[in-house]
């Protein structure tokens, strides 16, 4: 230092720093990305655990910046100080350019293949157990249809056992760690059945690359996927509605093309530049309290 502002992102980062910055000059922000408090699934116990600390250090901090309003009511609903929480999207720089050939080359899927893919992190989080659930619900209705799973994650090897147990193996591809944005290019449907979310980078890649969504309403997943027009907004735990909407649309052509038009042109909403710029309001609004 000596520093201005000192930003802290994610729940450990965010935790580390304000109390590493405790006692200097600096003005110090949190940004949650999804704090485990949201987890439907999390005990009383642990819930109780994680909240205290999210209260305790609200305390040591002059903003918290959520990337949605779904996040920021949950915090509010949590205990934490309401002036104290503001909400900034966020924001992707303008995608390179793809080779939709040469990613279903990669993946190895046929001309006429609906390829329904997922990028991220294999985890209880990311729900991608309930995904191959519904895939194999929908097989037999869906014609020729395949599933892209892009990443790894600690329960990579039992997704892998769910989709043979399911009969689906075949059906079914695990790329490991890989270029997301690359594998996106081949999909024809992005699908994120998240169990917890705050406004997830993936969604506005998914949109930015002009693709239908299919996704749960959990965090800021309504601020990109507009239901019915760019995809389908689902309740989060229900996996028969995930296996018709996935029929529907790999049946559906015409209705595909619509929405990843209307996909891309939301997109645009959600600029990097845009994202910076209602930051840095942010930090000025923090500096100019402060003097």
């Amino acid at each position: 230092g000596p520093f201005d502002i000192a930003h802290g992102h994610s729940s450990k980062a965010g935790a580390l720093l304000r109390l590493a910055a405790r006692g200097s000059e600096a003005a110090r922000l949190y940004t949650p990305h999804a704090p485990v408090t949201m987890d439907p699934t999390l005990s009383a116990g642990a819930r109780f655990v994680y909240g205290t600390a999210e209260r305790l250090l609200a305390h040591f901090c002059e903003r918290i910046i959520c990337v949605s309003v779904a996040e920021r009511d949950h915090l509010a609903s949590i205990g934490l100080p309401e002036g104290k929480l503001c909400v900034v999207h966020n924001g992707i720089k303008s995608l390179p350019a793809t080779d939709r050939d040469a990613s279903r080359r990669q993946l190895q899927l046929d001309p006429d293949t609906v390829c329904f893919g997922f990028v991220g992190r294999i985890s209880h989080q990311k729900a991608v157990d309930r995904m191959i659930s519904a895939f194999a619900m929908a097989r037999s209705r869906m014609g020729n249809a395949h599933l892209a799973i892009i990443g790894d994650g600690p329960l990579l090897d039992e997704m892998q056992s769910l989709a043979s147990k399911l009969g689906i193996a075949r059906d079914v591809t695990f790329t490991g760690h890989a270029n997301g944005i690359e594998m996106m290019a081949g999909f024809d449907v992005f699908v994120l059945p998240s169990r917890y979310e705050g406004l997830p980078y993936v969604l506005l890649e998914a949109a930015a690359s002009g693709l239908p969504i299919i996704t749960t309403d959990v965090g800021g997943a309504g601020v990109v996927v507009q239901n019915g027009e760019n995809g389908y907004v689902l309740p989060e735990q229900n996996v028969e509605l995930l296996a018709d909407r996935l029929t529907e649309l790999a049946r559906n052509d015409e209705l595909r093309r619509a929405m990843s038009a209307r996909s891309a042109q939301i997109a645009h909403e959600f600029s990097v530049d845009r994202m910076v710029a209602d930051t840095v309001d942010v930090y000025d609004e923090v500096l100019a309290a402060r003097a």
